[in-house]
């Protein structure tokens, strides 16, 4: 849990700053990113009902996957997002 909790997280940056550069309003941005939080509630959920059970060996797997797939994101990112579009949108 000490590797996936934070990568999980950094997901969930990760994921919404590129998505709110490419939206027109916040609300757009908003409901795209709950999309991602109702997907990590609904496997806390399974977590906490015993239906989803995985190993240390398993986290650390997952936590090393998700930490590449963060980075790949965070790349995309800093692609993807302009801060004089923004400010010109603005």
């Amino acid at each position: 849990m000490l590797l996936l909790t934070p990568t999980v997280a950094l997901v969930g940056v990760s994921v919404a700053v590129p998505l709110s550069a490419k939206v027109s309003t916040v609300m757009e941005a908003c409901q795209a990113s709950s999309t991602l939080v109702l997907v990590l509630v609904l496997l806390l959920f399974g977590r906490l009902a015993g239906i989803l059970f995985l190993s240390p060996a398993v986290q650390a797997v997952i936590g090393e996957g998700i930490l590449l797939q963060d980075l790949l994101l965070i790349r995309i990112g800093t692609r993807i997002f302009s801060r004089s579009e923004l400010i010109a949108r603005v």
